[in-house]
């Protein structure tokens, strides 16, 4: 069956009626048209017959076929090898005419219509197909020796592999321009004089220019500056290697600058060298790497906050404990004791900055639970509206349905007092401070704009003012320890820090958002928790030193904090076994016939820690109660050494701390577990 395509050019074809016509012999050549005797020295065969004859052959084998047809469009030939596949022989339609063959009466069938527009001296073209095959035909008139169309004569090629061939050509430059599309940044292909030869869509949308503009435009008119000669020598680079990689700014068309990772390979294209690569936005990445740079900063600085606060709560503890304890002993009236209360007074300052300095290393030891956030802000409102004045306004807004977080309520305490102090101190002619609370289910798309963040359910509190607002400079700095831009003795830059601490230390994340003048807003985000929720109270210990008779053995390696410890209790009753580290602990042990009733021990010790000195005595002694003391209360060492009970005092301590700490551990029913 045969199917009619539209109008498309083929190779013309000389008529081979001016063969017949003896315009032109075969073999003759313009100026010998009777093909005699030429300069060559050789001379052809001239008979008409053999001329015709090797004409028809030759016709008869070409890979497509010829026609001709009258003015009533009747055949008068047809030859050629695709006539077979038509199911046809030379000049078996001779006689038909057009509509005979097509078994149609309609003039304008496009076959019968192209050889009507030839008999009016019109060329015409059409493409057919027959089966699997696809031909291309080429109708025009044909002229009698007067020059008048008596007739038309057309010619058609097989044209189904050149079709299947530009089919996948179609094909594979869809597949290519989709791909090239696709990618999330540029593409682009450029000859050696930087000439644009292919991009993808990106490069127009990303940097403004039209895709006309983008053809008369060099890759280096992208660049400015130090970027183009980056990218010319990076260019050149890859003409000569073979390949090549920057890292530049492109500038769009409206002068936005944004970085890129270039690529850049050398091909060859139809003998001219080119440049194919592609570039990635940087944006994304560098935003990535400057918060994971600050997040190894805060990091770096928490260890040696930690260590620091560690060595630094050993001092402390003699000094506060020294104090107190002679200044107990003088009295009223006598000028010593307001010098010790000083000394006293300041160590306790001094500890108060090594809380701080632990709490943001993440070094403390928490007691979390299972409670409600709104039950800590409804606990601290009344002390905040003191705390930050008359002329800043508090409102809080709390999520009713707020989801459970498991934290310790004294440090989330410590939190909401620490945002709302340097809230306060962003409004000092006065504001609105306020405090919301909801719940936040965290997408990856959220997460991924605020590394190192993961996706999951949480509680979100919220604290901001109306203040002078930040820069990004500050906002860079803002929980690094000791940084202010508070005046010279009006803060130590230790409350933000401690904040940060404390929110890692509990699981959680902290953003800050702020502008120069619109104020600012900190976003802490808690895990949410499974389970019961518990109000926030927190309990604080008061009262004298708790006096006691039983028998102690204390192992601690630092010798002023030791002696200070069996000082103190065998001033209230206790009887005290001192040893200097694990071994002597259980030599001691081993060689006391009495019983002990308390191991007072250091976590860090050389040769046994405090945990394993616990276990061994465990077994030679069932009964024994465990107290840990350290200055140096990180989770990676104290994870699996202190019990989940309150077994743990932190250094430094006052004597009325430590005598407490050992009547309430010696008051705990034996379990024989340490």
């Amino acid at each position: 069956m045969l199917e009619f395509g539209g109008f498309c050019h083929i190779p013309r074809f000389d008529p081979p009626q001016l063969v017949e016509q003896g315009a032109l012999r075969p073999g003759a050549e313009p100026g010998n048209p009777q093909g005699e005797m030429t300069d060559h020295g050789s001379t052809r065969d001239t008979s008409p017959d053999v001329e015709a004859q090797l004409l028809r052959t030759l016709l008869d084998q070409m890979p497509g076929f010829l026609w001709t047809v009258d003015r009533e469009l009747r055949f008068t030939s047809s030859l050629g090898a695709a006539l077979r596949a038509l199911g046809l022989q030379p000049n078996q339609v001779v006689g038909m005419t057009l509509f005979e063959y097509f078994d149609s009466d309609d003039p304008d069938l496009l076959p019968i219509a192209a050889h009507r527009r030839a008999l009016e001296g019109k060329e015409s073209e059409y493409e057919f197909s027959w089966g699997d095959r696809k031909y291309r035909c080429h109708v025009e008139p044909f002229r009698d020796e007067s020059g008048a169309v008596s007739g038309a004569i057309g010619v058609a090629f097989d044209m189904t592999e050149a079709k299947q061939a530009e089919e996948t050509l179609r094909r594979e430059r869809y597949f290519s321009e989709a791909a090239t599309g696709s990618l999330p940044g540029l593409f682009y292909l450029f000859d050696e004089g930087g000439r644009f030869l292919r991009w993808n869509r990106n490069l127009e949308r990303l940097t403004g220019y039209s895709a006309r503009q983008v053809a008369k435009m060099s890759p280096l008119d992208f660049f400015v500056g130090e970027d183009r000669r980056t990218i010319e020598e990076s260019i050149q680079e890859a003409f000569e290697k073979g390949r090549t990689t920057a890292e530049v700014d492109l500038v769009s068309r409206d002068g936005t600058r944004t970085p890129y990772f270039f690529t850049g390979e050398l091909v060859v294209l139809d003998d001219r060298r080119c440049i194919v690569g592609t570039a990635i936005d940087l944006v994304e990445r560098r935003r990535l790497e400057s918060q994971l740079r600050q997040s190894q900063k805060m990091e770096a600085i928490g260890r040696l906050a930690g260590g620091v606060a560690h060595d630094f709560n050993n001092v402390l503890t003699v000094i506060l404990s020294n104090s107190e304890m002679l200044a107990g002993g003088l009295g009223p009236e006598d000028p010593r004791r307001q010098e010790l209360i000083e000394i006293r007074d300041a160590a306790q300052r001094a500890a108060t900055l090594t809380r701080q300095l632990l709490a943001f290393s993440r070094k403390q030891v928490l007691k979390p639970r299972v409670l409600s956030l709104n039950a800590v802000v409804v606990t601290l409102e009344k002390m905040l509206r003191r705390l930050i004045g008359e002329d800043i306004e508090l409102a809080t807004e709390l999520q009713p349905e707020l989801w459970a977080v498991e934290a310790d309520p004294g440090q989330l305490e410590q939190i909401i007092m620490n945002l709302a102090v340097n809230a306060r101190d962003a409004m000092p002619e006065g504001g609105r401070l306020s405090i919301a609370t909801d719940n936040a289910d965290i997408d990856d798309g959220f997460a991924r704009e605020h590394f190192p963040m993961v996706p999951g359910r949480y509680v979100m509190l919220a604290v901001s003012d109306s203040g002078a607002g930040m820069d990004a400079e500050t906002q860079r700095h803002i929980f690094e320890p000791f940084f202010t831009t508070k005046p010279r003795g009006r803060g130590t830059g230790l409350g933000l820090s401690m904040v940060y601490g404390i929110v890692k230390q509990s699981g959680g994340y902290i953003w800050a958002y702020s502008e120069p003048g619109e104020g600012a807003k900190f976003e802490v985000y808690f895990p949410c928790a499974e389970g019961d929720r518990s109000d926030a109270k927190a309990a604080l210990a008061t009262g004298s030193a708790l006096p006691g008779k039983e028998t102690v053995l204390l192992a601690e390696d630092e010798d002023s904090v030791r002696r200070l410890a069996r000082r103190i209790l065998e001033e209230v009753g206790y009887t005290v076994l001192e040893a200097r580290g694990a071994t002597e602990a259980l030599r001691i042990s081993e060689g006391w016939d009495g019983p002990i009733d308390l191991l007072l021990t250091d976590v860090v010790m050389p040769e046994l820690n405090g945990r394993e000195l616990a276990e061994r005595l465990s077994v030679l002694r069932p009964r024994i109660q465990i107290l840990y003391i350290s200055g140096y209360t990180d989770h990676e060492i104290l994870d699996g050494i202190i019990g989940p009970g309150n077994n743990f005092l932190q250094k430094p301590f006052t004597p009325e701390a430590l005598t407490n700490k050992v009547r309430e551990a010696l008051d705990v029913p034996a379990s024989g577990k340490c």
